[in-house]
């Protein structure tokens, strides 16, 4: 349900649904977080932490309603935590300002 809706290509594979559309899955998911106040709301961004979920929080633009973002917090060990951030690759609101060097390529 977090993430982006696929949908088949004329040659059998699939792509993420472009920023255009939004998947049912997304629509859904947006609604219910909106349902609840957000914990933090920054221009038209909203940061909403999904029931439940303690170490999750999800980045919505409020005039798109789309999903812009979403981060984790994982422990590795007592005292220590694993951070991870995702943006969706099909939808950016804003320039982003990473200083990451090259990823490696993922070969499935």
């Amino acid at each position: 349900m977090f993430c982006r809706e696929i949908r088949p290509l004329a040659d059998g594979g699939t792509h993420p649904v472009t920023a255009a559309v939004a998947g049912p899955g997304e629509q859904q998911f947006v609604t219910t977080l909106k349902d609840e106040k957000p914990l933090e709301e920054a221009g038209d961004l909203a940061l909403h932490q999904p029931r439940g979920q303690t170490a999750m929080v999800v980045a919505i633009s409020q005039s798109q309603q789309r999903i812009v973002g979403w981060s984790f917090a994982l422990p590795t060990d007592v005292g220590v935590w694993s951070l991870y951030h995702f943006r969706p690759a099909t939808f950016d609101i804003r320039p982003s300002t990473s200083t990451a060097t090259d990823q490696p390529e993922h070969t499935p």
